[in-house]
């Protein structure tokens, strides 16, 4: 992979990124307002704490490893770029579900009208286990691809230090 395309998909890895962690955010907020909401949606909101940790550390990581100058360094692996798309995927039907949610609520004026939709949300939740038990797949496929980016990254440096000419051992 040349330097530039390996900039690129850096890149590509970060803005994806950052555009998850938005959605995570929207969603959390969203979905940590709804009153009186099952013991599913408090689990999900953690999870999505998780991967929205998750999502920083790859941002900051794909950031430090695309700027670095030297050529040494590997680009990263396509691998998370893939991973975040399956988040991606799993992300939408949830951010889906709370503007529906959301809208709904604008619509009716009542209070008794927003129990009702409250109490809804109660019902959904063999979706949002199902939602939940996905998004809990796409995070360990995407520690996965961090640990063989990282993996590579190290051993890729070691070879270099190890066995350029410059090199002292």
């Amino acid at each position: 992979m040349d330097a530039l395309s390996g900039v690129a998909s850096g890149m590509a890895v970060i803005s994806l990124s950052l555009q998850l962690i938005q959605s995570i955010d929207i969603i959390r907020t969203k979905i940590r307002h709804v009153k009186g909401a099952p013991g599913e949606v408090e689990r999900l909101a953690l999870i999505l704490d998780s991967l929205g940790a998750l999502l920083d550390d790859v941002r900051q990581m794909m950031e430090s490893q695309s700027s670095s100058g030297e050529e040494t360094i590997p680009m990263p692996s396509m691998t998370i770029f893939d991973c975040l798309k399956g988040c991606e995927r799993e992300i939408v039907p949830l951010s889906q579900m709370v503007q529906d949610y959301e809208q709904r609520e604008k619509e009716s004026g009542s209070k008794i009208a927003r129990l009702r939709m409250d109490a809804k949300i109660g019902f959904k939740t063999k979706g949002i286990a199902s939602i939940e038990e996905r998004i809990q797949q796409e995070i360990k496929r995407l520690h996965m691809a961090l640990t063989i980016n990282n993996t590579r990254q190290y051993v890729e440096d070691f070879l270099v230090k190890r066995f350029s000419p410059c090199s002292s051992v």
